[in-house]
C-alpha cells in the first residue's frame, strides 16, 4: 500500500487521490458521515504453502471543508487501482 494521497482544489470541487492497487473492491469502505469521509481497506492472503497469511489493512479519515456537502461526496476506482474521491463545492 502506497501511502501518497494527493489533494487538490480549484473553484468547483475538492478531490482526493490514492493508490490503493493491492486491495479488491469489495476489501475498501468509504463512509461520509458527520462531515468525514473514512477510507477503510483490508486485505488478507494466504502463503503458497498456506501455512500462514499476510494481512495489510489502513483507515484514513479526512474532514470535508464547510463548503462541501455530504451528499455531493462522489468516488471512483480506476482499472489501475487508484481511488478518488471528489466533492463539489456550493
Amino acid at each position: 500500500f502506497n501511502e501518497g494521497i494527493g489533494c487538490n482544489e480549484n473553484d468547483n470541487e475538492i478531490s482526493m487521490q490514492m493508490d490503493v492497487s493491492m486491495f479488491k473492491p469489495q476489501e475498501l469502505k468509504i463512509n461520509v458521515s458527520n462531515g468525514v469521509v473514512s477510507i477503510e481497506g483490508q486485505h488478507e492472503e494466504k502463503n503458497s504453502d498456506n501455512n500462514g497469511y499476510y494481512q495489510s489493512q489502513f483507515v484514513r479519515k479526512f474532514s470535508l471543508p464547510t463548503n462541501v456537502r455530504e451528499e455531493d461526496v462522489k468516488s471512483e476506482l480506476t482499472r489501475d487501482g487508484h481511488l478518488k474521491i471528489y466533492g463539489r463545492k456550493q
